[in-house]
């Protein structure tokens, strides 16, 4: 069963806010903190909440990578989830430095990973979504549950803040696929250099993405149709 999301607690931010106002500093003169401090005493429903975070970075291999879509090897997905767990990475680093929790998700990486203290999904690499779906629906609903019960974990765990990350080389094409479906944005306008490619890859980056919603066009259209079936009921 998923709890319905709370409204932000008004009460704990007024409280919050007022206290703002009763440090010795300049209104406003911390920028961005003051008003993260205000969301999570509403987040959390106290004043001052005590901060527990927990940073969950899920690592996979994207079937797109043989498109020649990121300047890195499909290789370096593996390498990369070690060098999280190691310390050596800059999600690493920054989740030291603040005193919160790193965990590792295995969610599809195409090399053997038991020797890694990692949260094992049993997924595998996605397809190639240029020429085939990248996910079937059972895949999809395994990684909602495996989601799902990371999410109770920290909550159970006592986790004030769970913050998400992905790593996967070939990993912004999907997602510039997705923007574009939900937006109806070009691909020449959303795709991006992601790891460093050069405008000429930047361009067969795009031309990948408008040839993937070509192919999946009839199905997203039924999802779309479906969803909006949904919200009329």
């Amino acid at each position: 069963m998923i709890v319905e999301i709370q409204p932000l607690n008004e009460v704990a931010m007024t409280a919050a806010r007022e206290r703002q106002a009763q440090l010795v500093k300049p209104p406003g003169s911390l920028g961005r903190l003051e008003e993260l401090a205000i969301w999570l005493a509403g987040v959390t429903g106290h004043q001052r909440p005590q901060v527990r975070a927990r940073i969950v970075v899920a690592a996979a291999d994207h079937g797109v990578a043989s498109e020649g879509v990121s300047a890195f090897p499909p290789e370096v997905t593996g390498q990369m989830l070690a060098t999280f767990l190691s310390g050596g990475g800059a999600v690493s680093t920054l989740a030291r430095e603040v005193g919160a929790e790193l965990i590792c998700v295995d969610a599809g990486v195409n090399a053997s990973t038991t020797h890694l203290d990692v949260v094992h999904t049993g997924l595998k690499p996605s397809a190639n979504l240029a020429v085939e779906p990248a996910l079937t629906k059972e895949d999809v609903r395994h990684a909602i549950k495996v989601g799902t019960k990371i999410a109770a974990t920290a909550k159970n765990d006592g986790l004030t803040i769970l913050a998400g990350g992905e790593m996967g080389i070939g990993n912004t094409t999907p997602a510039t696929a997705l923007a574009c479906w939900l937006t109806g944005g070009d691909p020449a306008a959303l795709a991006g250099p992601g790891t460093g490619l050069t405008p000429e890859g930047v361009a067969h980056k795009a031309e990948v993405v408008a040839r993937a919603l070509a192919r999946h066009e009839a199905a997203t259209r039924g999802a779309a149709a479906d969803e909006a079936g949904a919200g009329s009921r």
